[in-house]
């Protein structure tokens, strides 16, 4: 997941510099201003997510007032290996 801070509208020409997720409670434009950043992130064990590491989510969902993020994270396998070899 990556992240963007724009300073100006929202249109793509003003993407310049894209950020992984990770770093947002790094980015004093984004620390500073929403709650979701204000502090390290962590991993379900408690460790802090280094700034800089692709943390690898799908269908990001944040509140109003971005003070909660949230993400499907999984090691899963949707399908067993025979699907992706073609063999049983």
């Amino acid at each position: 997941m990556l992240f963007h801070s724009f300073p100006r509208a929202l249109k793509v020409t003003n993407w310049d510099d894209l950020y992984p997720l990770s770093h947002a409670p790094h980015d004093p434009r984004l620390k500073d201003r929403y709650d979701f950043a204000k502090f390290p992130f962590r991993d379900p064990m408690g460790h802090v997510i280094p700034d800089g590491v692709d943390i690898k989510g799908s269908y990001p969902w944040m509140d109003k007032e971005a003070k909660n993020l949230s993400m499907t994270v999984s090691t899963a396998r949707l399908f067993p290996e025979y699907f992706h070899t073609g063999s049983e």
